[in-house]
């Protein structure tokens, strides 16, 4: 290793040379006179950067597995949200089916009362007449609906509109 100057004289820089490797004594003397050539300053400044470097990549790796860390708390986060979400889903769906459901019976609720709504509504009339087909028991115009027809079990099947 043979130190070389800059243009500047500001820098230092080293040619390495690689030899075969001899045992000669001459050849031992030359590495030797290498290295007192390299100035104890340089050693101690090249062991500081050396000694910086590896405290910085400590650090860069204590950073890294800190935020390793942390994605993995946060992936677990997720994981256990995710199965949150797609259970709510579950039962959304669920719901979803139990209101289409319910609105069916619903409807056929209605549709039943409204059906008793009008026989009640028949079966009233038809009290109100006397329970009998025709006979207006008020004044005329006094009643809304009379008995149109009877069946033939006696009871009244339809209504018509009177005015007041």
């Amino acid at each position: 290793m043979i130190p070389l100057e800059g243009h500047d004289n500001t820098d230092v820089h080293y040619l390495v040379l690689f030899e075969q490797p001899t045992s000669s004594p001459a050849n031992s003397r030359a590495v030797g006179q290498l290295w007192k050539l390299t100035s104890k300053a340089d050693v101690r400044q090249h062991q500081q950067e050396l000694a910086a470097l590896r405290e910085y990549v400590r650090f860069v790796i204590e950073q890294q597995q800190d935020a390793n860390v942390a994605l993995q708390s946060s992936q677990s986060e997720l994981d256990s949200v995710n199965q949150e979400l797609q259970s709510i889903n579950e039962e959304l769906e669920m719901s979803q089916l139990e209101t289409f459901s319910s609105k069916e019976e619903l409807i056929t609720v209605r549709a039943d009362l409204q059906a008793l709504r009008a026989r009640s509504v028949a079966l009233f009339a038809y009290l109100l007449q006397g329970g009998r087909c025709g006979m207006d028991p008020g004044p005329p115009g006094g009643t809304l609906f009379e008995v149109a027809t009877r069946s033939d079990s006696g009871r009244a099947t339809g209504l018509r509109g009177r005015a007041h």
